[in-house]
């Protein structure tokens, strides 16, 4: 299989991400990431984009988790 210059530039981005990584979770996260990366050049495209980043997915999964809990909280909390 052949790399676009892309699908290069992410996986080296990803992996110093990875070194970085202090927590198994982001780096679990990394290493899928890695696996549509090296499969799929559109998504190397999305990780290049200099907003992306590790640390900004999982505070991005961290907001909406919290939000689904206030949710289901405030659903509860109305019926009974």
């Amino acid at each position: 299989m052949v790399l676009t210059e892309g699908q290069k530039q992410a996986i080296k981005k990803l992996d110093a991400e990875m070194e970085q990584a202090k927590d198994p979770c982001s780096k679990y996260i990394a290493e899928q990431l890695l696996q549509l990366a090296t499969s799929c050049p559109e998504v190397s495209e999305k990780i290049l984009e200099q907003k992306k980043t590790l640390a900004g997915a999982l505070a991005s999964a961290l907001t909406q988790s919290q939000n689904q809990i206030a949710k289901r909280l405030a659903k509860f909390e109305q019926e009974a």
